[in-house]
Parts: structure tokens; sequence; C-alpha cells
């Protein structure tokens, strides 16, 4: 540090003087801190020291990290409080990083082992706990990462994806066959199959023995599987329709397989159950073993026709007189009962006489002849009929005992004794009356009898007796039946039912036949109560009068109806 004294003179010649002082500071000693030596893409921090503040060139910030491009000297210039600065220098020397490889990208099937192997550096590190050049077997597809080494210490990192394909699920299914049965082998679950001993996939081929075939199926990325089927052979029966047989037509045959277990025919036979065939035919029977595997073997059955043998139309004769029986349709005849064929006898009684004809394959049929013998005979009928009766054309009138001498259809004379009772219908009936209303008849043996409305003709129900007490007035008549016909008596009136004074001749009723309704007129009022009842006494409707004094009709059937009033007074109304 200095003072320095400097003297001015102006233009008048005077002059004066002044001083300065000059501070000098000393420079800082500023540091850039040791040199580095970093791998290429790892930042470093440069941070100078000895002053206050520092500024460096190529844009490096103080104690701020970069990342340095390459080996590069970088200068800072550090200033003190004094405002002094001074310079120092670091070098950042960059080594390269090695250029690693994973190696290529590998595809491979599922369970199939890999090896991946980096380089471009010296030491290797892979993840997913994988060895350097160290085979694995991957399980999924993967991106493996390599980190690679070099002298310097550097390292790069590099990838390789491993792609596990699936395996297919190869599927070839066993199956049990009989000897001489084609079979075809499929093979599932992949896209193509290549099978051993000559096999092809899904062409039929027939085996001969048992024997286990295995396919290889690849799938559409390469891989592939097998699987194994096996063809069990079972062997055929040794099956036997049994021998020919030769029948006559209409004969039962049983055919029965042997060599199997159970067996199936055609033709609808059945194995061991008789039938009876109706021509020649060869029968086919189908074998099956326990195994389940079938043979077929034949048998053939000559049926023979039977002859149709006729002894002839049933004979009637008188007796005495003689027949001649002879048959025809066969070759040879035999009669029952010691008859020739052909030749003349004299029969006693009526009998049935068989022929059995013999034709020339043996074969024999029958027939039967019934000879009536016929002979004057006495015949005695009773009969019981109405009127009069009828016998071979002759009519009887009156009861009695009759004869008569007919020819039967074989010309032999018959006697006939009629023993003949006629019957007549029943009497016309007798009605008579009482004081106090009831109706009686007379009865007579074998009668039946029923009380009827006169007029309709309907019967009154459950009214079967020879007596009947009306409960209203009207006519009345019986019919009297029996087995010969019906008869009825003349119609009696009763009036005479009733009480309380109200009388039917003061009460007019009209219109009577009425197709609806009717009116009731005269000395009936209004509010009367009233019942409408069939020709049975049922009861069809009820009520009271009203001003109109009417009673609805409409919708029953044609007949006679009657109406009570009050429960006394009967009218009888006709609906049509």
């Amino acid at each position: 540090t200095a003072t320095y004294t400097v003297t001015g003179t102006d233009a008048n010649g005077c002059s004066n003087t002044a001083q300065a002082t000059v501070t000098v500071n000393a420079a800082p000693s500023v540091s850039a801190g040791i040199n580095q030596t970093v791998c290429a893409g790892t930042a470093v921090t440069l941070s100078g020291s000895g002053a206050t503040t520092y500024t460096w060139n190529n844009s490096v910030n103080n104690a701020i990290a970069f990342t340095p491009t390459s080996t590069t000297t970088y200068t800072v210039t550090g200033t003190d409080a004094n405002g002094c600065s001074n310079t120092a220098q670091a070098t950042v020397t960059v080594n390269a990083a090695p250029s690693v490889s994973a190696g290529i990208n590998q595809t491979v099937c599922a369970g199939t082992a890999v090896t991946l192997s980096g380089s471009g550096a010296t030491t290797y590190a892979w993840n997913n706990s994988v060895n350097n050049a160290i085979a694995f077997t991957p399980s999924s597809t993967t991106t493996y990462t390599v980190t690679g080494t070099d002298a310097n210490g550097c390292s790069n990192t590099a990838q390789a994806t491993v792609t596990v394909n699936a395996v297919p699920i190869v599927s070839a299914g066993n199956q049990t066959v009989c000897a001489g049965t084609a079979v075809t082998l499929s093979g599932s679950g992949a896209t193509t199959y290549a099978w051993n001993n000559g096999v092809i996939n899904a062409v039929a081929f027939t085996p001969t023995t048992t024997t286990t075939y295995t396919v290889t199926g690849t799938n559409a990325n390469g891989c592939s599987n097998t699987a194994q089927a096996t063809v069990t052979v079972n062997a055929a029966p040794s099956v036997s329709a049994g021998s020919n047989q030769t029948v006559c037509s209409g004969t039962a045959v049983t055919l029965s397989g042997s060599g199997a277990t159970t067996y199936t025919w055609n033709n609808g036979v059945s194995n061991a159950v008789p039938f009876t065939p109706t021509s020649t035919t060869t029968y086919t029977v189908t074998g099956t073993a326990a195994n389940g595997c079938s043979n077929t073997a034949q048998t053939t059955i000559t049926v023979n026709s039977i002859p149709t043998v006729s002894g002839g139309a049933d004979v009637s004769i008188c007796s005495g007189e003689s027949v001649v029986l002879s048959g025809n349709g066969a070759n040879t005849y035999s009669w029952s009962n010691g008859i020739q064929n052909g030749q003349a006898f004299v029969p006693t009684v009526t009998g049935v006489y068989t022929v059995t004809g013999t034709n020339s394959f043996g074969c024999i049929d029958s027939d039967v002849v019934n000879v009536f013998v016929n002979s004057s005979s006495t015949s005695n009928l009773t009969e019981v009929a109405c009127i009069s009766y009828v016998l071979n054309g002759q009519t009887y009138n009156q009861s009695g005992i009759y004869s008569q001498i007919i020819p039967n259809a074989f010309g032999c004379d018959s006697m006939i004794t009629l023993n003949l009772t006629l019957n007549l219908p029943p009497a016309i009936p007798v009605v008579s009356s009482t004081s106090s209303g009831e109706l009686f008849t007379n009865s007579e043996p074998n009668n039946s009898y029923q009380w009827i409305f006169c007029g309709s003709g309907l019967a009154i129900a459950n009214e079967t007796d020879t007596m009947y007490v009306p409960n209203l007035n009207g006519q009345f008549a019986v019919t009297a039946i029996n087995s010969c016909g019906t008869t009825t008596s003349d119609c009696i009136t009763i009036d005479n039912v009733g009480i309380d004074g109200i009388e039917v001749n003061l009460i007019g009723l009209y219109p009577n036949p009425t197709f609806g309704s009717v009116y009731l007129s005269g000395d009936v009022k209004v509010g009367t109560h009233y019942e409408l009842t069939d020709a049975q006494g049922r009861v069809i409707s009820f009520g009271d009068l009203l001003s109109e004094k009417n009673i609805n009709l409409f919708g029953l059937t044609t007949g006679i109806y009657w109406i009570k009033l009050d429960g006394h007074t009967s009218l009888k109304v006709l609906k049509q």
C-alpha cells in the first residue's frame, strides 16, 4: 500500500497539492479441485475453493452436477471479497462405455433350455438370476437385461427377449375294436400330426393286433408334444347257425345260434324261440361275444307246401241210404272210422269223418265231412203267444194242441205236435171313484197298472197301484199292461179337490191353451200366492200375483200344467 502526492498549478501560476493512497490487495489462491476420471454418461460436480464466488467456463455451474461428453480441462475464476480474482483448472477424463450385446432374441418351446451370453465388455451380470453363458429353462416369455463392465470399470446394458411358446396338449384316445374292423386315429390339440407305425392322421386303417400308437402333434408356433392311443383288437367269435332244415308249410321250427354269447336273427326271428316260416328262406344270425365282437352265420329253411285236402261237402241222408266219401288235393288219403276212400258205406248215425291227405313231399292236410243221418221223428212244441201263432206257414188263432207232418231239408218226414197257449191284451179297466175322491180299478192276474192324465197321456209318477188318490182336479185314467199289450180305461173327472171357499168356476183363465203367459180374472186378488206345477206335480215356478194377474209359461215344453192359488185351487192350463 502507498500514498501518492500531486501538485497542481493553475494559469496564474498558483499551485496546490493533493494525495491519493493506493491499497494493493493480494489475489486469492483459487483451486479447481482434483482431476476426475469418469465413464461416459456419468455426471460430475466441479467446485472451486479459495475464493468467494466462482465462474467456470464451458457453461459449467459451480457445485452443480453435469455430464461431460468427452475429456475436457475446465477453468474456474475465483473472486474474493476484495474483488480480487484468480484462476485454476481441473481436467475431467471421460472413458467411453463398452458396447455391450446380449445376443440375438430367442424363441423356444416351453421346457427347452437356453443360454444367454453377453459380449463387448469384460464381465457380465444378468437380471432374473441368469448366469452368463450358463443354460437355464425359462418358464415364460421374458426380456433379460445384461450389464457389461470393461477394464476401465465402465459398464453398459443390453437386452435379449426369450419368447417361450406353449407346447400343445395333444390327445389321441384309446379304442377297442373287433378283428377286421377299420379304425381312424385322429390327434387333437395341435395343428399337424405325425403317427408312428405308418398310420396317417384321420385316415382309416385295419389293425391286426393290439398296438399302442404314438402321435406327435405340432402347433402353429412349431412346438410339439406327443400322446399315445392303444387300439385293442378283440377276436371275433366263431358263430354257427345250425344245420339246414326241411319242413312242411305251417310247421314250427327253432333256430339257435352257437359260438357266441348273444344272438340276433334277421327276418324277425328270435334265437331259440319257435316260429313258423312261410316260404323257403336263408336266415342270418349275428352272434356277439362277451367282448362285444360279432360274426355271422347262415342256415336255410326249405318249406315244402302242404296239400289242400278236401273231403267234399257235408252230406245229409235219410236213414238206410249209402254214402261215398272221396278225398282230393293230395296223392294218398286215409279216412277215420275205417272208411275206404271212394267206396260206398251205409252210416247208421250222424257222424264226423276226417280225411288225411299226403302229397309227394310227405306233407299232410286234413278235412272233415259231416254226414247227417235223418229219420222220421216226432217232436213236441209248447208255445205261448199273443193273439195268434204261425208255425211252418200255418196260422193258429186259438189255444189248443195241433199236429203237422212236414218233410225236413233232406226229404225225410217229421211229425210236430204243437201245444199252443194264446194270450190276449188286458181287458179295458173299469175305474170308479169314491165320494172322498179316491180312484179304483179292478185287478187281473198278470196285469200291471199305470195312472195317467187324460188328454196328455202323461204318466203320473209312482202311481202304479190299483188305487190312486188325486191331489188336484182333472181327468184321470188307468192303463192296464200285460205281455200282449196295453189297454186304457175311460177318463173319470175329479173336481172336488180344494178348500177355503175359492171356486174354480169363479176364476177365469185365458188364453187357454197358451203359447206364453196366462191371465187370471174373476174372484182372484193381487198378491194371491201361486205355484205352477207340471203334470207330475213338480213345482216349476211360484210367486205372488202382480197387478196384471199373469203367470209366465214362456220357455216351458208343450204339455199340461197346473196353477195352485193359495195352495188350494187348481187350474189346468195347456202350454202349446
